[in-house]
């Protein structure tokens, strides 16, 4: 606050909700009415709206959208066991995830699985029948109650292979998920550096309408994907997996395009040559006569 109250600021972008909060109650002593572009921040509500010389990206997960993409992908899904919470983000995910389960098929069934412990876990899929899909929607516990790590959680879920894991997260990719239709840092940023660059180019930030609908992409696990036979003309066509195997074409593709070049000029001058010559020769024919 001491330090940038006496720097004039075009711009403060803040990512995550926890930026925002910092930030929001000491704005009007660094610089009133400094233009804020924000991203990351779950769940925007009418009252953030309401700020002025404001704007940003909405960041929220799509619960619907992953639980039909699982079930596109697995058809012969018949339970989706929900890892959530009753506290925090998960406790809202948790939530979320029972207004849009109405629109769940009758014949899936579904389990919550709330706050597991995290010595637990393992038992508890176990148990879990064939045909289950798993969704992780928050962390796991540990035993004195506090919540287990990202990596932890996510590892300890996935660790038996025995059901696809779909997340809502790209910071769980690699670590034991399958996939989903994830929150993205790269497009959540993508985003807000448009809209941080129409306000430095002029544009007042509350002209800049909010995203609201969270730029949220299908991503997946090559390895995952193997493991569970899933074949890419299962995956929307937008879908970035991650740790494809590249073909030898498309990791030499400059080189190829250059040696073909070369190839073609090549026979190109022989060609040419070839012509030229046959037709000097027939020119000295033609004179001996």
């Amino acid at each position: 606050e001491v330090k940038y109250s006496k720097i004039p600021l075009d711009l403060v972008v803040l990512v995550d909700n926890a930026a925002f909060d910092f930030f929001m109650p000491i704005r009007a002593r660094i610089q009133g009415d400094v233009p804020i572009v924000f991203c990351g921040f779950n769940n925007v509500s009418d009252s953030v709206k309401k700020i002025h010389n404001l704007t940003g990206v909405n960041e929220d997960v799509d619960i619907l959208g992953t639980i039909k993409l699982a079930l596109n992908i697995f058809p012969k899904a018949s339970l989706l066991a929900e890892d959530g919470g009753s506290q925090g983000v998960g406790a809202l995910n948790l939530e979320n995830f029972r207004k849009v389960a109405q629109a769940i098929p009758s014949k899936i069934a579904v389990k919550e699985l709330i706050d597991v412990k995290r010595e637990d876990a393992a038992k508890i899929i176990a148990k879990l029948p064939d045909g289950t899909i798993v969704l992780r929607m928050d962390n796991l516990r540990e035993s004195d109650g506090s919540n287990s790590s990202l990596e932890q959680s996510i590892s300890t879920l996935a660790e038996n292979n025995r059901f696809p894991v779909f997340t809502f997260w790209d910071f769980d990719m690699g670590r034991g998920a399958i996939g989903g239709v994830v929150v993205s840092g790269w497009e959540q940023g993508r985003e807000a550096g448009r809209l941080a660059a129409q306000v430095l180019m002029g544009q007042s930030a509350a002209e800049l309408p909010i995203v609201m609908r969270s730029p949220n992409i299908p991503m997946f696990s090559y390895g995952k994907l193997q493991l569970f036979n899933v074949s890419r003309d299962k995956l929307p066509p937008e879908s970035i997996v991650l740790d494809e195997p590249k073909s030898y074409y498309s990791q030499n593709k400059l080189e190829i395009l250059i040696s073909s070049l070369i190839f073609v000029f090549m026979s190109t001058c022989i060609v040419i040559l070839y012509t030229t010559l046959r037709s000097r020769k027939k020119a000295e024919l033609d004179l001996r006569e």
